[in-house]
């Protein structure tokens, strides 16, 4: 069955957080988080060509898909093991609890079904790809009317510069270059001020409202 993620209350100033619907494992070890760093490698995208790199960029940021090893990594030890895996800056902030609670269910969705790869969670770094400024992400593949759900929250040092903006509008770029998807949706509290700059700045329009969170849509014509 395909693995999705279940929308959950919005924390940050621009992600509409979620849960995974999966089952918790065994975590990865800090040492064994050490011991990986230097052999660790980014996986391909399965889902990829050569139209499609497998890292995305803009003017100031790179965004890459996060791998199963990544996201472990990040639930056993936090900022300071993403530090040591990857060899990058990591605030003490990241990763925002909400994300925390998701990470080895999405390690092991992956793992047990490679082809998500690119349709969960995204890492946004800076343009030499030495330091986390945030993440995004997708709910999961297309559904059967081809919408894909997208959230993002940026590390707070790094907020109110347009980064959220410039990272959402590079994947949903991504996203819309597949033939699948029709529409891209993304929700937020009616009084996300920040959150909902971004959408609109994007062409994303108001569609509905439900318990004080806001829907949004942008068909993928007009992304």
């Amino acid at each position: 069955m395909e693995k999705k993620f279940k929308e959950r209350d919005e924390a940050g100033p621009g992600r509409p957080t979620r849960i995974a619907t999966l089952t918790k494992g065994s975590r990865l070890e800090r040492g064994e988080v050490a011991r990986n760093r230097s052999r660790f490698t980014w996986p391909e995208l399965p889902m990829t060509s050569s139209s499609r790199p497998q890292i995305l960029r803009s003017p100031r940021l790179r965004l890459v898909p996060c791998a199963a090893a990544v996201a472990r990594s990040a639930d056993a030890g936090g900022a300071s093991a993403v530090e040591a895996l990857l060899g990058i800056r990591v605030d003490p902030s990241w990763p925002a609890p909400d994300l925390r609670e998701i990470l080895l269910g999405y390690a092991e969705a992956l793992e047990e079904d490679p082809s998500l790869y690119g349709w969960g969670l995204w890492l946004i770094l800076d343009a030499s790809g030495k330091e986390l400024i945030g993440d995004l992400g997708l709910k999961g593949k297309p559904d059967e009317d081809g919408s894909v759900e997208i959230g993002y929250g940026i590390v707070e040092s790094f907020r109110r510069q347009g980064f959220a903006t410039e990272a959402v509008r590079t994947l949903i770029e991504w996203a819309g270059s597949f033939p699948e998807v029709k529409r891209i949706t993304a929700r937020c509290y009616t009084v996300n001020f920040a959150s909902i700059g971004v959408l609109e700045k994007l062409g994303f329009t108001q569609c509905g409202i439900d318990d004080g969170i806001l829907e949004w849509e942008l068909h993928c014509d007009s992304a």
